[in-house]
């Protein structure tokens, strides 16, 4: 027997109930099955079998968008049946709950919409609201080329302290989950090195290579500048950098 506290189909109907009479909107089904998978004990085939026995008995009713809304009988049982799940489930799903509907209202509150105007433009509104009503209701003109730009800049703004997974009282949160490719330990050795390898060049050298790879300037410009043959600069160009790849 898997370790839970959840191991039999009425008490896995009780949590599915409890889930939607908590939840602030209907929820998809990879958000129901989400939060109902918060007990080790619960099978996956099992916890199918009851959400379907729950929309067929109408405790709970799917809408136009297949989502999963409680109905009133299921908020009905749901209170009655409250206290048949064990402590320890009913307290980490609530914390999973408080979690999404967070998340759930942030999502309400921001909404975009475009609509297209007989000119040929677009016209995109962005809509911002909080729990006192509506903030701003921003409305812009905008060629039909930058609409995709202005859609895909507005996102579900998420803190990085936002916890998206705990057990065991170690939560992690999306900061643990981001990180800089550019800022690697691998990274910040290399330039160590490279800082390092250049230090140890000629200041021709030094002066050669910083003229032809950070102002651009081709060898017969270095050459006039310097004072010396373009046959000389190629040399210590190369020379520099063969010198520079056997420190690295």
């Amino acid at each position: 027997m898997a370790a839970g506290f959840i191991h039999d189909k009425l008490e896995i109907k009780f949590l599915i109930l409890y889930i939607a009479a908590r939840v602030s909107e209907p929820l998809p089904p990879e958000g129901m099955q989400e939060l109902t998978m918060c007990d080790d004990g619960i099978d996956y085939f099992a916890y199918a079998e009851c959400l379907n026995d729950l929309v067929r008995t109408e405790h709970l009713r799917l809408t136009e968008d297949g989502c999963y809304a409680i109905t009133p009988k299921g908020l009905k049982n749901s209170e009655i049946c409250e206290s048949s799940l064990p402590y320890s489930v009913r307290l980490r799903c609530d914390k999973n709950l408080a979690a999404c509907n967070r998340h759930l209202r942030r999502k309400s509150q921001v909404k975009a919409s475009t609509e297209k105007r007989p000119n040929g433009t677009y016209t995109v509104r962005l809509e911002l609201s909080d729990d006192m009503g509506s903030v701003m209701d921003l409305r812009l003109a905008i060629p039909r080329e930058e609409v995709v730009l202005a859609m895909d800049a507005i996102v579900d703004p998420v803190s990085l302290y936002e916890p998206i997974y705990s057990e065991g009282g170690d939560t992690v949160c999306v900061m643990d989950q981001v990180s800089d490719r550019r800022c690697t330990d691998e990274s910040w050795i290399q330039r160590i090195a490279l800082k390092d390898a250049i230090s140890r060049l000629t200041p021709r050298e030094r002066s050669i290579l910083m003229m032809r790879f950070n102002q651009g300037k081709t060898q017969m410009e270095v050459s006039a500048q310097i004072g010396i043959s373009q046959a000389q600069v190629s040399r210590l160009e190369k020379g520099a950098i063969r010198a520079i790849k056997k420190e690295l």
